[in-house]
């Protein structure tokens, strides 16, 4: 009996399908990063700053609701789209202030993405502001390939995503399913929670400007709940190619 407790394991999978997406169209909060680079291969501690993007008054964290489990979410990718990394930004002794700290893989540029929901507004709001790397502004190049998978260093984890129709139509809601098994190819039973959820999927789309952002069906009662690593997923199908990242 397999058992996946509450290490958190990145793994990357890219399909040339596309699922429900969130663009940062007309967001009522701004993000500024400083500072505004980031320095390859080393820990940096960086400060978010959010405000009100009618008022530029600051968004201090009693405004925030909680999200699965923390009050903000930051989604990361660089401009090739192969390090992904999901922090969590802590209120400072300065309100409107979040402090959090990143180790890039690369000398890319990033883009934060940032996943809040305001107590006054009550859903849940994606934007995104990049940070420079020590080559370039952010300029997205997601490569394009069919099947491609990475599985994270050091973990014996594989995974395989498929969906229950042949063909995937613009436009169309559709069913998809993620399987987690070890080495030996044997389905993993006894998945935990993690930030309130069995799976997380992010997926960053080519045009670099959407988002999207999913969790299986069935929510856990309880952080000691288990389930098996056989998870479906509900898709909103669109007509662009997107890069998923998800995680357990």
């Amino acid at each position: 009996m397999k058992h996946v407790g509450k290490t958190l394991i990145a793994l990357w999978l890219l399909v040339c399908h596309a699922i429900a997406m969130a663009a940062p169209a007309s967001s009522p909060v701004q993000a500024t990063i400083v500072p505004n680079d980031l320095t390859f291969n080393q820990e940096n501690e960086l400060t978010l700053i959010l405000r009100h993007s009618q008022t530029g008054a600051l968004v201090t964290v009693d405004q925030l609701e909680e999200v699965h489990t923390k009050k903000i979410h930051l989604l990361v990718i660089n401009e090739h789209g192969d390090d992904y990394h999901h922090l969590h930004p802590v209120p400072t002794s300065t309100p409107g202030e979040y402090r959090f700290r990143m180790t890039p893989n690369t000398q890319d540029a990033y883009r934060f993405w940032v996943d809040i929901a305001l107590q006054e507004q009550g859903s849940v709001d994606y934007f995104y502001t990049d940070v420079l790397g020590t080559k370039s502004a952010f300029n997205f190049q997601l490569k394009k390939y069919d099947d491609f998978k990475l599985l994270a260093p050091g973990t014996t984890v594989n995974t395989s995503l498929s969906f229950h129709q042949d063909y995937l139509i613009a436009g169309s809601d559709v069913m998809g399913k993620l399987i987690v098994t070890d080495a030996q190819g044997v389905v993993i039973d006894r998945l935990q929670p993690i930030m309130g959820a069995y799976a997380h999927l992010v997926g960053f789309y080519e045009d670099g400007e959407s988002l999207a952002h999913l969790h299986p069906q069935g929510k856990p009662q309880g952080e000691n709940t288990l389930e098996r690593g056989i998870l479906n997923f509900h898709f909103f199908v669109t007509d662009k190619v997107s890069v998923l990242i998800y995680y357990y």
